[in-house]
């Protein structure tokens, strides 16, 4: 699974890197940047993207499972 922030619908409203560190950090314009790039394989890294996409108040994070 690949997880991925479409940038047009993010607002910068931090719930993504404040709350899932381990997967998103803040970009220079306080936008979310997801860290990891590549595929998800970490158990543990799959169910908090699916947290982060659930608590996105904007539907920004995307989920491909691929």
């Amino acid at each position: 699974m690949k997880i991925t922030i479409d940038s047009d619908l993010c607002q910068g409203r931090s719930r993504c890197y404040n709350l899932y560190t381990n997967l998103f950090h803040a970009g220079p314009d306080s936008k979310g940047v997801v860290t990891i790039t590549g595929e998800l394989d970490d158990e543990d890294q799959i169910v908090d993207a699916g947290s982060a996409a659930n608590a996105c108040p904007l539907g920004a994070i995307k989920l491909d499972y691929g």
